[in-house]
């Protein structure tokens, strides 16, 4: 891989998306005009949260680290479209949730042994992305035990939120068809209202927090959010080491007025080998000591713990540049206040 090409080839498809992001970095745009080196950056599809994480990204480096090309952001259908276009050389950075990436490097399906991207290497984790079990307040479930015998939907087989409940159950020693009165396979789309008109006891998101979707679903009808906590948690991280401990903050939905704990996968930033290190390392220092204006441009980026970057990529070895941005301090809080003029001009 060649990071960083000129506005050749790949980087002369460029679309209106990342257009924008040179534009609002003030950069021009396009070969005809001289285009500047870029990094482009796969991210997902415009209605989800890797979007707008990206821009804010953009926006940070971009006023950050003037060594970096400018991040381009590129829209796509999502990880595995993005881990495969990282693998042919068509992006130079991609996120990516952990599950997929540890496939990918691994070489498990969807992947293989010829389509695994083995030089996979990761550069920050943006934030975590919690399974989110949510039922009817009238069904008295707060924990996972309280599952038992409940009519729950398990959504779409092949989804991350299925997959990952499925392990749950696995390490639960739990049979689907045992453990509840019923088990559905409805879409996402289709879970407010079984939930909310009482056809289920129970659903489960994979989503960053704040979620539009669950947010609408828990002021719609009175939930409650079940605590995926203890041994049945150490079980899964044994033998999935791309999934971590994590909690749905106090308040950040109707009816959660305590924190809960739970499980799940990261939204990675990773690259491969060859990537310049100078420019990981800018990379992860930006957002280190910007955390706080990071989530003042998107919510979604309160979940990013510049005390440990990395969160949920410990099956990825760290890129080059990242290793060494690591032994630096983050020194956020300074950093950020010294930020704050910066905001309107970037």
């Amino acid at each position: 891989m060649k990071p960083g090409r000129r506005g050749t080839g790949r980087h002369a498809r460029i679309g209106a998306g990342i257009a924008l992001v040179l534009a609002a970095l003030g950069g021009p745009v396009g070969a005809q005009t001289g285009d500047p080196e870029v990094l482009i950056v796969g991210t997902g599809d415009p209605r989800g949260l890797y979007v707008p994480a990206g821009y804010a990204l953009a926006q940070i480096v971009g006023m950050t680290a003037p060594d970096v090309p400018a991040l381009a952001i590129e829209q796509t259908g999502g990880s595995i479209e993005n881990l495969v276009r990282l693998r042919d050389g068509e992006f130079d950075l991609v996120i990516a949730t952990s599950g997929r990436a540890y496939q990918a490097v691994n070489g498990l399906p969807p992947f293989d042994a010829l389509t695994a991207v083995r030089d996979l290497e990761a550069v920050l984790s943006l934030y975590p992305e919690p399974l989110t079990v949510i039922a009817r307040a009238e069904a008295d479930v707060t924990t996972l035990d309280d599952l038992w015998g409940k009519r729950i939907n398990l959504g779409v087989p092949g989804t991350a939120t299925r997959e990952l409940l499925d392990l749950l159950l696995d390490a639960q020693g739990w049979a689907a068809e045992q453990a509840f009165t019923q088990a559905l396979e409805l879409p996402i789309a289709d879970q407010h209202i079984a939930l909310c008109s009482g056809a289920v006891d129970a659903v489960a998101y994979i989503s960053a927090v704040p979620s539009s979707t669950v947010a609408v679903l828990a002021e719609a009808c009175p939930v409650t959010f079940v605590a995926i906590e203890g041994d049945v948690v150490e079980r899964i991280l044994a033998g999935a080491p791309y999934l971590a401990p994590t909690v749905l903050p106090a308040g950040a939905y109707a009816g959660l007025d305590r924190a809960v704990p739970t499980i799940g996968p990261s939204a990675l930033l990773v690259t491969r080998r060859g990537q310049r290190a100078a420019w990981t390392e800018a990379i992860l220092q930006s957002l280190r000591t910007r955390a706080a204006l990071a989530a003042d441009l998107h919510p979604v980026l309160a979940g990013f713990d510049a005390a440990a970057p990395l969160a949920g990529a410990a099956f990825l070895p760290p890129h080059e540049g990242v290793r060494t941005a690591l032994q630096r301090p983050a020194s956020a809080r300074t950093q950020d206040a010294a930020a704050t003029g910066d905001r309107d001009g970037g």
